[in-house]
């Protein structure tokens, strides 16, 4: 029967059946408050029931602090959240109705990250007083766009056969960016609906509650880039049918319906103030008497209708906010709709002279410029004017700098900020100011060495060839003529870089090995100041020699094989092989090209024997193996050398010591002992001036001694090593 329509009270889409009396009763007294428990099951599994009390409406709401109160609710916690999310509790009296957040109640538990995570939502089920609540949503985000929605489900079927079902689901659909002039645009929307059927002496009532709102959205964006206002046009619907049915027959007994609609209207709504007032909004409601006179505040209505559409109205006005202020972050705090481009990119100024870089403010889509107000800073005792500055469309701003007065470092460089709104957002960034220096740049370009000059007091000195291996830089000054200052950048690893202030006053020279890692050289700032009244000698000047010669360890084999025959009697073969590693060891501090680097063993062996016959003895020694000692010897490199006789020479010696046993068998006996021999493994001739091979990375050199009877073959090929 339509009397029982009204029996049935649905705020949002929860559950309010608490109006009793007849349809035709306007003024009927709603009955008092009652208390009623909803199972909420936590992400950690554990059950709380969540205590509701419902208090029904009993006359027309128009209260503009309660609208403010319901859009504060509505507020979503999280964006994630629901601005209220509702759940079903049916107990003896089959009403309930809850406005608390279920992801507040969930926690951070495994279901708030599928949550945040998107996707279905499964949430274990609940029971409470034997009735069991199973739970479930899902939720949809496109992160390129603002589209975004959410849905909770709840239901359950109670022992006696009665059922009731839940379902809360809102959506938003927003782009990215304002237009350029200032706009945004989105649409939200909310359903709740609630379902269910129950049986009372033979009677089957089958009920659905139901109401939506679909309102679009347009904010309106400052030169700030902050959102001034926005302005809401939203449909509500607002329906209620039941249907009575013989439980035993299924004979219809009766079939209501009952639908009210509303346009909802605000302007000026700042989504950044809780203040609201209610004369921002208006409402126009029509029910199936048709147009209801004063909208929410007239006479015709129910209280719980004008509840719910109020409640819908705030519903939407607390999702826009969320999602204009989300939105607002992304284009003001986090860069995502413009870009600040530089022209140029970055400034080469000497010290104390100064240039003019234009700014413009572009959209990120289409690039196009904007009109923005910039605010301005520079550091590192440069300056910089205007400090607030304008741009248009064609017009970029013009800023004047000005460089520091002393030489500095590109550690020291100067650093522009510019903090540039528009009503298409914000950007903040940076460039920077370097001092004008001359490039010498460092490349063998496939020879062996270089040897450059340093014509410029400021110079860029920057390493392009990885086969620049052996680099010493050269100063030629007193420190009493001139000052002289290197900023050396490193660069170990790629990505890995270390960057170094030094003083060169004084200090004749400066090698580096480009082998080893932390002596990875990649470019040098190098600046001279000459003492007041100095005349500098144009011919006098810093220089960079260059080699490709390896400089950090050299591995590989020396062999010496000697046949001896000095007289008739005496026939003998003796083979000394070593397998070595030599590392750079520094014996004094280079600062100058002419003086060589020393290598000594950090690992190896040495295998010597020798056997042969003495008159008509058999004679054999070894073979023997020993570990070769870090002072068994040493190889001297002149790795900096790019002119003269000695230029990618080496030299050097190295013998080990063997103890081992020697064994003499004659015809009359054999005789056994210990051998303690001194062998060397590695000696340059001393008459030929031996060299590194071209490639700068290879040792190699064999030669024959002959003389007495007696002939010597020395053979040794070495490989540079490079730290990884």
């Amino acid at each position: 029967m339509k009397e029982k329509l009204f029996r049935y009270l649905f705020i949002l889409g929860l559950l309010a059946a608490a109006l009793g009396g007849p349809a035709s009763s306007a003024q009927a007294q709603p009955p008092g408050p009652k208390r009623v428990f909803l199972p909420v099951v936590k992400s950690s599994g554990s059950l709380v029931l969540l205590p509701i009390t419902i208090v029904p409406a009993g006359s027309p709401v128009s209260s503009q602090q309660h609208f403010e109160q319901l859009r504060r609710r509505s507020l979503f916690a999280t964006f994630y959240a629901p601005n209220t999310a509702q759940a079903m509790a049916t107990m003896e009296n089959r009403e309930g109705q809850v406005r608390q957040s279920l992801l507040d109640l969930l926690g951070d538990g495994p279901v708030r990250a599928a949550v945040d995570g998107g996707g279905s939502i499964t949430l274990p089920p609940a029971t409470a007083n034997g009735v069991t609540f199973n739970n479930s949503g899902s939720i949809e985000q496109t992160s390129s766009s603002g589209s975004y929605s959410l849905q909770l489900n709840t239901g359950t079927t109670l022992p006696n056969g009665d059922t009731i079902s839940f379902e809360d689901a809102y959506a938003g659909e927003f782009g990215t960016c304002p237009d350029a002039a200032g706009v945004f645009e989105g649409t939200v929307s909310g359903e709740a609906l609630m379902s269910g059927s129950q049986v009372d002496d033979n009677v089957r009532t089958v009920y659905r509650y139901q109401e939506t709102i679909e309102a679009t959205v347009t904010a309106h964006v400052a030169m700030s880039a902050r959102i001034t206002h926005y302005d809401i046009d939203g449909v509500i619907v607002v329906e209620t049918s039941i249907q009575e049915r013989r439980a035993d027959t299924g004979q219809l007994i009766s079939n209501a319906t009952e639908v009210f609609r509303s346009r909802m209207t605000g302007s000026h709504l700042d989504p950044h103030s809780d203040n609201l007032g209610a004369a921002q909004l208006s409402w126009q409601v029509w029910g199936p008497g048709g147009a209801a006179p004063g909208g929410l505040t007239s006479s015709v209505l129910r209280a719980e209708v004008s509840e719910a559409i109020l409640e819908l109205s705030a519903k939407a006005v607390g999702i826009a906010d969320a999602y204009l202020l989300e939105a607002e972050t992304g284009w003001y705090d986090e860069g995502k709709c413009v870009d600040l481009a530089f022209d140029p990119g970055h400034m080469s100024l000497e010290p104390a002279s100064g240039g003019t870089m234009a700014v413009a403010l572009k959209g990120k889509d289409d690039h196009n410029e904007l009109a923005a107000d910039m605010t301005v800073s520079i550091n590192g005792g440069a300056s910089v004017s205007p400090g607030n500055a304008s741009s248009a469309p064609g017009s970029p701003a013009q800023l004047s700098i000005t460089a520091p007065g002393q030489p500095w470092s590109s550690a020291n460089d100067p650093v522009l900020t510019v903090d540039a709104t528009s009503r298409r957002g914000r950007a903040v960034d940076h460039t920077w100011v370097e001092m004008e220096k001359a490039l010498l740049e460092v490349n063998l370009h496939g020879g062996q060495q270089a040897d450059l000059t340093v014509d410029d007091n400021f110079t860029f000195i920057l390493f392009t060839d990885d086969h620049v291996r052996s680099v010493i830089v050269t100063n030629p000054y007193p420190a009493n003529v001139a000052t002289v200052s290197a900023f050396l950048h490193y660069m170990p690893a790629l990505g890995n870089d270390i960057y170094v202030d030094e003083n060169w006053s004084g200090r004749t020279g400066k090698p580096f090995c480009r082998d080893i890692r932390d002596e990875r050289i990649a470019d040098i700032e190098l600046w001279v100041e000459f003492a007041p009244g100095v005349t500098p000698d144009p011919n006098v000047r810093p220089r960079v020699y260059a080699t490709n010669i390896g400089c950090w360890r050299w591995q590989g084999t020396a062999t010496v094989q000697s046949l001896e025959h000095p007289y008739p009697w005496i026939d003998l073969a003796e083979q000394t092989s070593a397998t070595v590693t030599l590392e750079r060891t520094r014996l004094y501090d280079i600062t100058a090209p002419y003086q060589a680097e020393f290598y000594r063993p950090i690992s190896g062996s040495v295998h010597w024997q020798q056997s042969g016959t003495l008159n008509d003895c058999t004679y054999n020694a070894g073979p023997a193996t020993v570990p070769i000692l870090p002072g068994d010897g040493a190889l001297a490199i002149y790795n900096y050398l790019t002119r003269g006789p000695e230029q990618r020479t080496y030299s050097g010696s190295a013998e080990t010591e063997i103890q081992t046993t020697e064994i003499l068998v004659c015809p009359t006996g054999t005789t056994t002992g210990p051998a303690d021999v001194f062998r060397s493994w590695l000696s340059p001739p001393a008459e030929d001036l031996t060299e590194v091979e071209p490639s700068g990375d290879v040792i190699y050199y064999t030669y024959e001694e002959i003389g007495g009877g007696i002939s010597t073959t020395y053979e040794w090929e070495f490989v540079a090593l490079r730290q990884p």
